[in-house]
Formats: C-alpha cells, sequence, structure tokens
C-alpha cells in the first residue's frame, strides 16, 4: 500500500489512474476464473471428508485451464476496449500474479475447510511478508519503478503458490496425480455454479466504479479515487481475512451431524444441526421458526458480528475526523486534489464500516446454501450502481467524477447490506444479534463524540489517536461486547 503511494506520487494521478483500472479488469477475471471452485471446496471439505481426496486431482488442472482461458479472453476484451500493446502488457502481468494469488487462495482454502487455522494463518502472513522483504529490497536498492513493482507482485505470488503447494501436499500426504474426466469437471462446476455467480457479482460490483470512472471520467478522476481505494483495500483485508474462516465455521456447524463432526468446530459450536434443503426456494415468502439461542449457527453469529465489527470502529473513526493524514506520500499532489481524496476516503471508509456491520450475514447465507437470494442482492445493486456511475461520473462538479463513485459505492452497500439481514432474519430463523449490533453502534457513536471533543481541544492527531483507542479498549467490556468467560472459553477454539 504505502510503495503503491510513492509509485502513483511518482508517475501522477493520471498514469496511475489507467493502471488502476487495468488492475480491476484483472481483479475480476482472476476472481470468476475460479468459478467459485476454492468456497465450494472450502465448503465440501468442511463437510464431506471423502471430497478431498477424490476431487482434489480433478481440482489442480481445470483450475489452471480455466485460468489460462479467462487471461486470453481478458487480453482481448482489452483490445476491444482500445487498450494499446503497453497498456495489454500491464494487464497480462497483473492478471497473471492475480492468478496466482487466487490459486494461493484455493490452497489456503483447503486447510480451511480441514479447519487447519493456524496452518491458515501461517501460510496467508507468509505471503504477505514474503512480497514486503522484496519490496524493500527494491527500495534499498533505488530501482523502485513501476516495471520492477509489478515484476515483484508477480514474482512474490509464483514463489508464495509454489511453497503452499508443498506444505499442502506434505499435509494431505504426498503429491496427487492431476487428471481431467469430464463427468467429475461437470459435477465440480455445476456445484460451483452458484458460488461462481456471487464472485463475478461481487467482483463487477467492488471493481465496477474503478473501471466506470476511467471509461466516463478520466484516468486523473480514476487515480484520485485510487489513491483513497488504496486505504479501503488495506481496511478491508482484516474482513477478506477473517470472514473465509467464518464460512468454514458456518458451514461445519450447519451441515448434518454425520459429515460436520469429522472436524472440531468450536467449543462454543459442538452440536450441529441438519440444515433444510440444498438450493432452498430462497425467494418465495417463508416464515420459518426462529431457531433457539444455542443453536450452533446463531451462537457463530453472535461472535462472528463482534470479531468482524469491534476492531474496524477505531479505524473508521479515525479516518473520518483525522483522514487528511494518511495522505502524507502525496506530496505531489494540490490541495484541491488532497481535499477531494479526503472526501473520497471518508466515503468510502463508511463503505468499510458498513461492510464490518453485514458481510458476516453474506457469509452465512452463502455456507449455508442460500447463494442464490444473494446473487439476486448484488446483482440489483451493480445495476443501480452502474445506474448511478453513468449519470453522475462524468458530470464536471465538485461531487461528480471521483467523489460521485465513492458516494454510489456507499449507497449500494447500504441497500444490500439490509437485503442480507432481512434473509437471515426472515428466511434461515436464525437469529439476528440485535443486541451486539446496538452496542457496536453506541461503542461508534462514543468515539466519534470523544475524538470530536479531543480534536477541538487538543488538534494534535497522534494524541487523540491514543486517547481513543484506550477509549475503544474500556467501552467494549463495559458494553459487554467481551467478556473473560467468552476469551477464556474460545481460547482453545
Amino acid at each position: 500500500m504505502l510503495v503503491e503511494s510513492v509509485v502513483q506520487n511518482r508517475l501522477g494521478h493520471r498514469a496511475f489512474g489507467q493502471l488502476s483500472a487495468l488492475s480491476a479488469l484483472a481483479l475480476v477475471a482472476a476472481a470468476v476464473a475460479d468459478l467459485g471452485l476454492t468456497q465450494y471446496t472450502t465448503r465440501r471439505t468442511a463437510t464431506d471428508p471423502s471430497f478431498l481426496p477424490d476431487h482434489f486431482p480433478i481440482l489442480l488442472p481445470l483450475r489452471g485451464w480455466l485460468g489460462l482461458v479467462f487471461l486470453l479472453g481478458l487480453l482481448g476484451l482489452g483490445a476491444a476496449l482500445g487498450y494499446d500493446q503497453v497498456a495489454l502488457g500491464w494487464l497480462a502481468l497483473l492478471t497473471i500474479s492475480l492468478l496466482l494469488t487466487q490459486h494461493a487462495q484455493f490452497l489456503r482454502g483447503v486447510a480451511q475447510g480441514r479447519q487447519w487455522f493456524r496452518l491458515d494463518s501461517v501460510l496467508s502472513v507468509f505471503e504477505k511478508a514474503l512480497l514486503l522483504a522484496l519490496v524493500v529490497g527494491l527500495l534499498a536498492a533505488s530501482r523502485l519503478t513501476l516495471g520492477t513493482y509489478v515484476g515483484v507482485r508477480v514474482g512474490a505470488a509464483a514463489l508464495a503458490v509454489g511453497i503452499f503447494s508443498v506444505v499442502m501436499a506434505r499435509k494431505l500426504g504426498g503429491w496427487v496425480r492431476p487428471r481431467l474426466r469430464p463427468a467429475p469437471v461437470r459435477a465440480l462446476l455445476r456445484g460451483a455454479l452458484p458460488l461462481a455467480l456471487i464472485t463475478l457479482l461481487y467482483g463487477l460490483n467492488e471493481r465496477l466504479d474503478m473501471v466506470m470512472l476511467e471509461r466516463l471520467a478520466g484516468p486523473r478522476e480514476t487515480g484520485l479515487y485510487a489513491a483513497a481505494y488504496r486505504w479501503t483495500d488495506a481496511a478491508m483485508m482484516y474482513l477478506w481475512t477473517v470472514l473465509p474462516l467464518f464460512f468454514a465455521r458456518f458451514a461445519a456447524a450447519g451441515a448434518p451431524p454425520t459429515a460436520a463432526s469429522t472436524f472440531p468446530i468450536s467449543p462454543l459450536v459442538s452440536h450441529p444441526r441438519t440444515l433444510p434443503p440444498s438450493n432452498p426456494p430462497t425467494l418465495k415468502p417463508s416464515h420459518p421458526q426462529t431457531l433457539p439461542p444455542s443453536d450452533p449457527l446463531t451462537l457463530l453469529l453472535s461472535v462472528g458480528q463482534r470479531v468482524v465489527t469491534a476492531p474496524v470502529l477505531w479505524v473508521v473513526a479515525f479516518v473520518l475526523m483525522r483522514g487528511d493524514v494518511l495522505l502524507w506520500q502525496l506530496t505531489a499532489s494540490t490541495p484541491a486534489e488532497l481535499a477531494r481524496i479526503t472526501l473520497c476516503l471518508q466515503l468510502l471508509f463508511l463503505n468499510v464500516l458498513v461492510n464490518a456491520f453485514f458481510a458476516i450475514y453474506s457469509t452465512l447465507l452463502t455456507s449455508t446454501r442460500w447463494e442464490k437470494a444473494v446473487s439476486w442482492l448484488i446483482a440489483g445493486s451493480i445495476g443501480l450502481n452502474a445506474a448511478l456511475n453513468a449519470l453522475l461520473l462524468a458530470r464536471p462538479e465538485w461531487w461528480g467524477g471521483a467523489v460521485a463513485g465513492a458516494a454510489n459505492t456507499l449507497l449500494c452497500a447500504v441497500v444490500v447490506s439490509g437485503g442480507y439481514v432481512w434473509l437471515v432474519a426472515r428466511r434461515t430463523g436464525v437469529q439476528v444479534p440485535w443486541a451486539h449490533l446496538l452496542r457496536l453502534a453506541l461503542v461508534f457513536g462514543a468515539l466519534l463524540g470523544a475524538w470530536f471533543g479531543l480534536k477541538t481541544a487538543l488538534n494534535n492527531w497522534w494524541l487523540e489517536s491514543l486517547l481513543t483507542g484506550l477509549l475503544w479498549l474500556l467501552l467494549l467490556p463495559l458494553t459487554g461486547l467481551v467478556s473473560k468467560k467468552e476469551i477464556r472459553g474460545g481460547g482453545s477454539g
């Protein structure tokens, strides 16, 4: 993140804006090339011990061929959009890097499905530490350029995939011989199709703004948006690190007892329940009986709500009050550009706050076979976002361009999150932890109020951050969001 800020400061917002749009296209292609197989494998591995030995030799070559097909297809799309040969070269390298990263995530998904969360954590940290070490080497050698940075990303992703493959081969009992057979491939793709649709929709929903900005408002506005979105992406990494763990836990807790009992779940969730039939009629009115508070999924949702949301509250409060501090590396930007980036940053971090509160509900739904309803919600969000972008992005006023893109993203997140909560409460029978939601909102409001008072009295951002951080730590136990009993009880889980 910091290196990209340096690169953007050197290249300028216009050049980096085009690179950001290319990265957005590459990210969507890499996510879609997976076709939902990573989440499908995680869910099936968590609920069916026989799935992995039978299907792992087929999944490996299948994902490789899918990656190649989507890479070639994306280059064709880039040429159709009018990108020149240099831009297509950057697009190819960025896509290769993200395809490798996606394969590493697939291997980590196997570990998550087997409930090897410590191994998954180590692999995740290793990949990021490796990239950091290589980037520091570039800085030390004074060879940091856009080309060397993209090359390092490709190299780090390739090395990480190699090491992950060796580790997983040892854990699973040795190397497997890849094989592709039509019948199992069709069955895998059929099973993963609902998750693939969600992945496609999520990818479009997250990256649509960047691509449409570059096409409608120009690369400079895209660069301003990218400078703010970079910090947003960094904050969202916490959610995308924690939520897959709960995806595997939800899948195991909601599976039939004969499958889910194979793997340990948690001291809080020791009695899995039987799910309704696969692919339920998600859009027909239904009023299922509310599950008791002791139900495994209800307990997990209660824990997940606090684990996912609480750490993000202070971060969002910091950005809303002191977001301009994060732009210290953009020394070549004008004051007007910095003010515009700061406003985008604040709007996008409100989007982070909404996701911190409600993304756990999407994770619950997709891990317990309610993918179709989630797909409809995301598709509606994409349609709304595209319509708002078409109306507002090209406008020259202050609220057009990058700022309009950030505001549209926030509005769509609010709409789709409301749908998630409604589905969980009305269709699954799982109890929504309304008390925790209220307490988390009160903590956030208290943080904002305290920060505003400290900013007025002290006007010292680091001292304000320290005092509000201590207040945050104090408010969590005072409001009952964290208890000593849960910390002791969850330590072995």
